[in-house]
Formats: C-alpha cells, structure tokens, sequence
C-alpha cells in the first residue's frame, strides 16, 4: 500500500471525537460571525483584517465546500449551511466523516446552545452516541446560587458527584486553567469556606453573574472532584495551554498537574489533558511517566492544519500510542467535527506513511491509526 492508498484508506476507520461542544441554536449570518470562530482572539481587528489570511481559515473554506459540495466562498457556504439547517448539517457530517461517537461538554455557551437532547433527535437512527460531560466549574456556580450557605454548597457539589454513570455523565471537565491556573495547592476547609463567602458578596455587590475564580475555592472543589471520579474511575478532562486571551498560558501548562499525578490518591482518576499546544511535549512526556495519564489532540487539530503533521510527530515521538485521543473541540460550530475529522486523518495519514517508508511495519501503522481515531477512547470513556 502505498502512501496515497494509507491516507485514503484512514476514511474506513470510525472517529470516536473525544472532545466536542454543542452547536449553537441560532444561524450564522454574517462572514463576520463566521470568522469568529477561528481564532481564540477578543480584538475585532484580528476577525476583520487578519483571520482571512491564516491557512486554517482557507483550508477550512476548502474542506467545507468539499463537504458541501459548494464553491469556498464564504457567503455561498453560509447559504448553504442555513439552507439544510443544524440538524441536517450534523447528520450530514456525521455520516460523511464516519463518526461513531461525540464526548461532549454541555458546559460552554449552555442557555444559546443545543441541548443533548437535541443532539441525541439529531443523530437518531445514526450510529453515533453522544455522550454528556459535566463541566465543573459551570455546575459550582449554578449551586452557589442555590445554596449560599458553604455547608449546603458542598453537599449539593458532593452529592451532584456521586452515581454520576447513572445519571448519565460519561466524564467531568474542568476549566480552572482560565480561572486561577493549573497549580492546584493544599487548602483547607477554613480558606474554601471564607472564599466562598468573598465570592457570594462579590457577586451580591455587583449584581452580575458569578464567574468562580477564586483560587482557594478551585482548588478545593477539584480535589473533592477528583476524589469522587477516583472512586468511580470517571475520566476527567483538563483544559490545558491555548485558548481565549482570558487564559494565563504559563498557568495553563500541563506540568503544573504533576503533583496531582504525584498523589497516590489519584492514581485511579484518567486525567485528559485537553488541547495541549504549545506544550505538547510537556503533555506527551507525562503520559510516558503516568498511567492515568491520556493526551488529546482537539484544537491543535485542525487548528494547525498543514503542520499539525508536526505536532503528531512530537507527541508520538513520546506519548504511547495507547495514551492519544482525538478530538475537534468543534466551539459551537459544527463544521469543527468535519474539519477536524478531516485534518487529522490528513495529517495521521502524511505522518504514518512516511514512518512506513522508513520501515514502519504497515500493520503497526494501522494499529496506531485505529487507537488514536477511535479505540482509545473507546476503553476510556466505556460509553460508545
């Protein structure tokens, strides 16, 4: 087989995407709001002047006429897209990209965002499964709202953690890399409860919705999150490096989590570290030093495009193979699960080939292929 025939031939294999939000419930209208979507940037300039000009933008266009069976411009796609509308373009993606399941985290832009019943109506009768993740910090917030007192808060939190299989959460997600950083500290009870009640006057003062960012309060409701996964083997993901310009990148390391892999107490927990560029290498050596550690590819593929060749080639220079899952992040909009489905087949594909001229054993190569695009969630997720 040669090198062609290998990427083709990644198209039979099933995607299981590993990390994935909902689609937003309104259309996109405008180039603008389209652009938007890929970068991570608040500034207007970077969308007006300067996305147009990224090689992820443009492929993107391309991959999605191809989709679409649509010339790349943009208006012409956003035509096309609102004419089929949400849950055919899901349907559409979904089959041409050969997904078999979604591990998706309802936890993002949630009140403009689809439901998982929604999503489930949209994949009946599709074999694809659309598994919930519990975002923690989302869910803390709304709980303090309903249990001002600490006491209360932390029995609700607890109690929200426990059977969380029978209440359908297939894993727990964390964003505390954005609130206060990935160097998780000791705290006791005293220090989380008197930054409970800073954070509930704050938010009576200042009548806005509450963002947790408190760093003692965090810390010890990550702790008290990964006891309970540990107890039930639930994975957990991390938001790690890149994402909007709220998040610190140096805090937002995956080293940081090295005490957490430390402690004998969470050596039961499956900790997903997500994302991960730039620090892929920092990722990819802690899965070689921890079992319960996993790395996923979502946003630096396909946001990479035609280098995330290289980024693959980092981490499997280090991570077991066993260790690397593939995601889309796909942020609201659903086109991200066919670029991403599409880059990082095109990207395994370049890699794998070339290692196989220089005397990869073709079946070791379809072994690695079946393990990132699918198997290895499969066996960490139990779900699909």
């Amino acid at each position: 087989m040669n090198a062609s025939e290998f990427t083709h031939s990644l198209n039979k294999i099933p995607i299981v995407d590993n990390h994935c939000h909902p689609p937003l419930k309104s259309r996109i209208e405008t180039e603008s709001a389209f652009k938007q979507f890929f970068t991570e940037s608040f500034d207007p300039r970077i969308v007006s002047d300067h996305v147009q000009h990224t090689l992820f933008y443009q492929q993107s266009l391309r991959d999605i006429g191809a989709l679409l069976n649509r010339e790349p411009d943009v208006q012409t796609l956003l035509t096309e897209r609102n004419r089929l509308g949400t849950a055919e373009l899901v349907r559409k993606i979904v089959q041409h990209s050969n997904i078999k399941g979604l591990v998706m985290d309802f936890g993002y832009q949630g009140d403009v965002s689809h439901s998982i019943d929604d999503v489930r109506g949209m994949l009946r009768e599709l074999d694809c499964s659309c598994m919930y993740v519990l975002r923690l910090e989302t869910r803390a917030e709304q709980l303090m709202i309903q249990h001002p007192d600490f006491d209360g808060f932390i029995s609700a939190f607890t109690e929200d953690l426990t059977d969380l299989r029978a209440k359908g959460v297939t894993a727990l997600k964390s964003i505390i890399a954005y609130r206060s950083g990935l160097d998780i500290q000791p705290t006791t009870e005293v220090q989380a409860s008197e930054a409970f009640n800073r954070v509930l006057r704050d938010y009576s003062e200042s009548n806005t919705p509450i963002r947790l960012a408190s760093k003692p309060l965090l810390d010890y409701l990550i702790v008290i999150a990964l006891k309970s996964a540990s107890s039930q083997r639930i994975p957990v993901q991390f938001h790690t490096a890149l994402g909007d310009p709220d998040v610190d990148l140096l805090k937002a390391n995956p080293l940081h989590l090295k005490p957490i892999f430390d402690d004998p107490e969470f050596r039961e927990v499956p900790i997903v570290l997500l994302h991960c560029y730039p620090y892929l290498r920092e990722a990819a050596y802690l899965t070689n030093m921890y079992a319960n550690a996993y790395l996923d590819l979502s946003m630096t593929v396909p946001m990479l495009n035609f280098t995330a060749h290289r980024a693959l080639e980092d981490v499997l220079g280090m991570a077991p193979t066993s260790k690397i899952l593939y995601g889309s992040d796909a942020p609201s909009l659903v086109d991200f699960l066919w670029l991403g489905a599409v880059s990082i087949r095109r990207s395994l594909g370049r890699v794998l080939s070339n290692w196989m001229e220089q005397g990869l054993p073709e079946s070791e190569a379809e072994r690695i292929a079946h393990q990132i695009l699918h198997q290895n969630a499969e066996r960490l997720y139990s779900a699909v």
